[in-house]
């Protein structure tokens, strides 16, 4: 197979330069059928195959390149020479290669790493059907918990228009698909998409500031066909069009959090609300975004036959326990014996699994470590103890724990208001779950006095903290004490007289 690179230079001529079959095989000196194979492909999925062994480029190249770019920060007469280089890969990771492959390795790098560091800029244009995207955090509700998810925006700096997808991940295969489901939804692939720097579409930043892209996402590219564009670092403001998007969205879509049942089923109410916004009038242009939405559309480009389909692939062993480790998460109840080597199929909401036979052995959902939001709840009482009516309409009141929840919800707005500013003082010495178990000791809350609260939580909190002193007492220390207790029993008769 060509490298990614000359695939594109055939896309390029064939398509922008209208070269024939012929001239592209001259041009990169390959087989006609073999040009004329790249040049009028439009599926570029790719078959499924075992993962093979990597190469020692693979394995030890990126040391050599750190190595050497960590040297540029050093005096010259402290960095490493090609013969050091290739004795350290040796002592330290057990290097079986050739000294040879390491020289060859040193001066690829260092030809890459010396060369004028001219800045490239990207020059942007607000032209029909060119589009900006990217990711953000939002907070969403699932299961009755906060957590945090990732927002893809695709906006068009032209019309002004944009669409969302909420994903629960930053990788390529989340980015991919929501990329995928928006352009399903337009019935089109803007020419150009301009993104940040994200990792899910480059794998390395050169030093003339080049990309190195992803394979997966260089595929991606090539399937709908658009040209990816990227930032220069730390210029954001290249991309401002959906930097503002994001923003909009987030106020817009996001405000009260949004309660999410079924991710899919959410995301296609996503793409409907992000019609809605089409009916507003262009900040600058005084036209309906829905007109100049348009011809963003006229400019599109048509859909592949067949759709993309995004994913990733590892190989992972079956532990003793029966369970695989994919992305720092265990998998249990594998149906494979321990030792035995599977291939992984990630995509962004699965996990495909297949034998050395390349057999599917099982399909099962993909789990991601959601970020789940601890609520700040000094934070919140310090400002809903000046505004009580407005409490019961609050997001975070439905997480209150049960008896707190009670505790304060009553009808007479001014015990309300007294109470909401008992909880913000409980909470600058005592954590709400600590209150609550405190609350959990009354029958009903209609006169309480907050002291006996405090007391309570103080008890609990004392208890938690302290553990009892262990008394240690050896009966034979004691044998053959016989006390005088006629005194006690003087005093005892005394006090029963008086009283």
């Amino acid at each position: 197979m060509l490298a990614m690179a000359d695939i594109n230079s055939i896309k390029y001529l064939r398509e922008k330069k209208g070269y024939s079959i012929s001239q592209i095989a001259n041009i990169h000196n390959i087989n006609w059928r073999t040009a004329k194979k790249y040049s009028d492909r439009d599926d570029w999925n790719i078959e499924i195959k075992k993962k093979k062994r990597s190469s020692l480029k693979d394995e030890y190249y990126e040391i050599v390149y750190i190595w050497l770019k960590e040297d540029l920060k050093l005096p010259r007469k402290q960095r490493h020479t090609a013969q050091r280089v290739y004795e350290r890969l040796v002592e330290e990771h057990n290097f079986p290669g050739s000294n040879r492959t390491v020289r060859l390795w040193v001066a690829e790098i260092k030809k890459e790493l010396y060369k004028p560091q001219n800045e490239i800029y990207v020059k942007l244009s607000a032209q029909p059907g060119t589009a900006q995207a990217d990711f953000s955090k939002v907070q969403v509700i699932e299961k009755g918990v906060i957590k945090q998810y990732s927002s893809l925006v695709l906006s068009f700096p032209y019309s002004n228009a944009a669409f969302t997808q909420l994903m629960p991940a930053e990788n390529s295969e989340c980015l991919q698909e929501a990329l995928k489901n928006i352009f399903e939804f337009l019935g089109g692939t803007p020419g150009k998409i301009t993104f940040d720097n994200l990792t899910a579409a480059v794998a390395k930043i050169k030093a003339n500031g080049e990309r190195e892209l992803t394979e997966s996402f260089q595929r991606f590219c090539l399937h709908y066909g658009f040209e990816p564009i990227f930032c220069n670092v730390q210029a954001a403001n290249e991309k401002g069009n959906v930097e503002n998007k994001v923003g909009y969205i987030r106020r817009n879509f996001f405000v009260p959090l949004p309660e999410i049942n079924d991710l899919e089923s959410f995301n296609r109410e996503l793409l409907q609300k992000s019609l809605k916004y089409l009916d507003k009038t262009h900040y600058e242009k005084q036209q309906k975004i829905r007109d100049l939405f348009a011809e963003d559309q006229q400019q599109l480009k048509v859909l592949p036959p067949k759709p993309f389909y995004p994913y990733t692939t590892a190989t992972v062993t079956v532990d003793k326990y029966g369970r695989i480790k994919h992305n720092q998460i265990y998998y249990y109840g594998i149906p494979a014996k321990p030792g035995e080597s599977l291939l992984v199929v990630a995509r962004w909401n699965t996990l495909t699994i297949y034998n050395s036979q390349m057999k599917v052995i099982t399909e099962i959902p993909r789990a991601y470590k959601q970020k789940e939001v601890e609520i700040d709840w000094k934070a919140f009482f310090d400002l809903v103890k000046k505004k009580p009516k407005a409490f019961l309409h609050s997001t975070h009141y439905e997480f209150l724990p049960p008896n707190v929840k009670k505790y304060l919800t009553i009808e007479d707005n001014e015990q309300r208001k007294e109470r909401l500013w008992q909880m913000a003082e409980f909470l600058e010495e005592y954590p709400l779950n600590l209150i609550e178990q405190a609350l959990s000791n009354f029958n009903e809350y209609t006169n309480i006095d907050p002291a006996r609260i405090k007391l309570l939580a103080y008890k609990i909190a004392s208890n938690s903290r302290t553990a009892p002193l262990p008394l240690e007492i050896n009966n034979q220390n004691y044998s053959g004490f016989d006390p005088d207790l006629t005194r006690y029993e003087r005093l005892l008769r005394g006090q029963r007289e008086n009283g």
